[in-house]
């Protein structure tokens, strides 16, 4: 399975980014070409969310995909997880993880699969000790370099990031500076455009800007947002 999912998202989204019509951020960058391939096993129930950021893989990255877990009607598909071709990594904060270092990585020189669990801490806690295949799979944390950028969730500790934060970071390990730098423009974007839709930033600090005029359902709900704050006001 590559890319998102067909039906992940709600309707009525770019089926490539999943965002809403004109604030698209499929064309933002270039989609790398990487050695490194990236598996993000996110939980059903993250799916759903517009502040998932585990979505952008596919789209900023060409091995980048999405696998759904948590589905009472699908198994969860864990083929070529682990490929003797290829080196496993398991990107979280385990008690067995090692700092994802270049140090590490000359190790072994193989190209990296590397498997994102994405959820709540919780879910993405237990993912990996449910997946067969995994259970020889390295597991790797990213060294601290400082805290999350990110404005729609709020985390409990200063080392947690949002996925696809987690997942720039350690592609500038893996892949070098610019690749990082290309995620992270595009979570700037994507961030930036979803705190203007909520109301919380001017069209005109957005970075990046906004691609079009908004649509109907855009332009509905920030109408609603600023009569909220009318109302807040008086």
């Amino acid at each position: 399975m590559s890319g998102a999912p067909d039906g992940l998202f709600p309707t009525m989204r770019c089926i490539g980014c999943r965002m809403m019509p004109g604030l698209c951020v499929c064309n933002v960058i270039p989609r790398s070409d990487t050695r490194t391939r990236v598996v993000v096993v996110m939980h059903q129930v993250e799916s759903m969310r517009n502040t998932n950021s585990g979505r952008l893989v596919p789209v900023a990255l060409r091995k980048g995909e999405i696998r759904l877990w948590g589905l009472r009607e699908h198994a969860f598909d864990e083929s070529g997880l682990c490929d003797s071709a290829r080196r496993t990594m398991v990107l979280f904060p385990s008690a067995k993880a090692e700092v994802l270092t270049p140090n590490l990585i000359a190790r072994d020189t193989r190209p990296v699969t590397l498997v994102v669990p994405d959820g709540t801490w919780n879910h993405a806690r237990r993912i990996p000790a449910r997946i067969p295949s995994l259970q020889n799979a390295e597991h790797v944390r990213l060294p601290f370099a400082g805290e999350s950028t990110y404005q729609l969730r709020t985390e409990s500790a200063p080392d947690r990031l949002a996925t696809f934060e987690a997942i720039a970071r350690a592609m500038g390990i893996l892949e070098g500076p610019l690749v990082r730098e290309r995620m992270e423009e595009l979570f700037r974007v994507m961030v930036d455009r979803l705190l203007y839709i909520s109301g919380k930033k001017p069209r005109e600090d957005v970075f990046g800007g906004i691609p079009l005029p908004p649509g109907r359902r855009v332009q509905k709900r920030l109408a609603r947002k600023s009569t909220v704050r009318s109302g807040e006001v008086e």
